[in-house]
Parts: structure tokens; C-alpha cells; sequence
């Protein structure tokens, strides 16, 4: 029987329209055959039935940078559990995602960082792109939860926070070229013929280049 995996997304607060988890949906469905369940962790549902939606709050302390909510992806109760495949909001995919599933074992696979560019060895982890069995790591909830504040001052995002934690883990990084950088990388020529994902940190958002990538060649 072929594995069954969650896909999941976080919006929490309006930093990201619902169009943004309407058109990854899109994505996904056009560019992935593997069997799938495709999961929005969200403050505020809205109407689509293609995704199944886990409910949470906002934190009970100020959060300055939204992408601690990403933390709630690892919450025991969350909805899911198994291979669970994350995927940031503002993302382009252009190609199969099937290779990142196909690589599901036994490690938490994860972006190197897209400093990259400039340090070839960078050590820190981008969290952009995740593949993970959520019931191996659901420890990281429970010790977030349980110091919020004190993680929150101690690593500026939850990657620092993830890059920190898996020094202890089977950790593995993409290929480079299976997931990069719009500004960095893409804009810079580095597309690849097995590129699937592009990633949008920082500006432009996708929505502002109308969801497609131009010819740089």
C-alpha cells in the first residue's frame, strides 16, 4: 500500500490572503501524485473543500515574528500525525513535488538555509520546505509551549530554534536545486531542470508577480 501524507500549511494572522492557500492547494494537486491529505493550520477557516482545516488560537504572548506560528505544526493534537510534508505559503511549484515524498525514511529532511548564496557551508536550516514524522517530533511543541517566551527571546525564528534542535537528529538537507530562492537564486540564473520549488522569502510575494516566474535564461 502507498504511504498516505499529510501536506500541511500555517496561517495564522493576515499576513497571507486565502487566496495563498487556495492556489498551494492548486499546486499540489498538479504536481504531486503520491496520495495526500492537505492540511491548513489557521486561525480563521474559510470555505474550500479540498482542505482540512486544524482550528488554533493565537498564542497567549505578543509574537513579533509570525513564523513561531509554525511551531503548532509539531502539536500532538494537532488533527494529524505520520510523513508530514510542509510547505510554506508563499512558494511557486513548478514541477513534480513526488521526489521530496519519495524520500521519506527515517530523517527530518529540511532546506539549508538560502544564505547559501553567499556561504557555501552555511549552517543554519530554512523551514520553508519540511518532510518529518510528526509523532517523532512533537516534542519540539511541547518544549516550545512550555517556554514560550524564552525561546521566542533566545532564537530570532523558528528555523534558528529547528537548526539549534536537530544537531541531535537524523537531519538531512534537499538537493539545492530541488527547492530555491526567487531573489537569490532564481532571478541569478541558478534554475535547475530539477527545480520543483521556488521560494519567496522576502519580497516579491508571489500574488505580486502574478504567480508566475518569468524567463531569466
Amino acid at each position: 500500500m502507498d504511504q498516505k501524507f499529510n501536506i500541511v500549511c500555517v496561517r495564522v494572522g493576515p499576513a497571507y490572503s486565502t487566496e495563498y492557500v487556495d492556489k498551494l492547494y492548486d499546486m499540489v494537486r498538479a504536481n504531486c501524485t503520491k496520495d495526500f491529505d492537505f492540511w491548513c493550520i489557521t486561525d480563521v477557516p474559510h470555505d474550500n473543500p479540498n482542505v482540512k482545516f486544524a482550528k488554533v488560537q493565537p498564542y497567549p504572548v505578543q509574537v513579533r515574528w509570525m513564523w513561531w506560528y509554525k511551531m503548532l505544526m509539531f502539536k500532538p493534537d494537532i488533527g494529524y500525525t505520520g510523513p508530514t510534508f510542509y510547505i510554506d505559503l508563499d512558494v511557486i511549484i513548478n514541477k513534480s513535488i513526488d521526489k521530496f515524498l519519495e524520500a521519506w525514511d527515517d530523517s527530518f529532511w529540511i532546506c539549508q538555509d538560502y544564505n547559501r548564496k553567499v556561504k557555501k557551508d552555511y549552517h543554519v536550516s530554512n523551514s520553508s520546505i519540511m518532510l518529518f514524522d510528526h509523532s517523532k517530533y512533537t516534542k519540539y511543541w511541547d518544549e516550545f509551549n512550555t517556554n514560550m517566551k524564552e525561546i521566542m527571546r533566545k532564537f530570532r525564528g523558528d528555523q534558528d530554534y529547528l537548526t539549534a534542535r536537530l544537531i541531535d537528529e537524523p537531519k538531512k538537507w534537499w538537493p539545492w536545486h530541488w527547492t530555491i530562492s526567487y531573489r537569490w537564486e532564481y532571478l541569478e540564473g541558478k534554475a535547475h531542470p530539477d527545480n520543483s520549488i521556488v521560494v519567496f522569502h522576502g519580497k516579491p510575494k508571489p500574488h505580486e508577480i502574478n504567480w508566475e516566474l518569468e524567463d531569466v535564461a
